[in-house]
């Protein structure tokens, strides 16, 4: 019995560590090299972007879309699809139940929550930091990662259901 909890607790760790993370992105005074960050979220998990500083003490950099709580670029073929402009949230992810709330903001207005929803249809969305000054960019792709931590479970499942008939005998 002790070691069927003990493989079972192993179990959840493994599957628990299967999955995205979510992730915050800090908007910088200066961008020095425009760059892309890839990322992969499963459903619930969240990007959160600091706007605190957005017009302010970051004056030269931008969000774009600008809308980002209402519309973002989508994902094509795993890149940023800027030429399609930014479309609405359930363009994105045409398959969500249309009560979902893709964002929010915290109490303070100070940080976007985007979430991603666990089933959506779409290959995941993007936004980019523009530095105005030295005409750098950052571009954020987050690909909606549901199927990467599935596929990534079942080989664990099968590997530790393996352990747990030889742990019987």
């Amino acid at each position: 019995m002790v070691r069927s909890l003990g493989s079972i607790a192993l179990l959840a760790a493994l599957v628990g560590g299967a999955t995205a993370t979510s992730f915050e992105v800090v908007i910088p005074e200066s961008i020095a090299a425009t760059r892309v960050s890839k990322h992969h979220l499963a459903g619930g998990e969240t990007c959160t972007v600091d706007i605190s500083t957005l017009g302010q003490e970051h004056a030269n950099v931008v969000v774009e879309p600008s809308d980002l709580a209402s519309k973002a670029f989508a994902l094509k073929n795993g890149s940023c699809d800027t030429a399609a402009g930014p479309k609405p949230w359930t363009e994105i992810f045409p398959d969500v139940d249309r009560n979902f709330e893709f964002t929010s903001t915290t109490s303070t207005a100070s940080s976007l929550i985007i979430k991603m929803p666990s089933q959506g249809g779409g290959e995941g969305f993007c936004f980019i930091v523009k530095d105005s000054t030295t005409n750098n960019s950052m571009t954020y792709e987050v690909a909606s990662g549901a199927f990467k931590t599935a596929i990534g479970v079942v080989p664990l499942i099968g590997i530790l259901s393996s352990v747990l008939l030889s742990m019987q005998s």
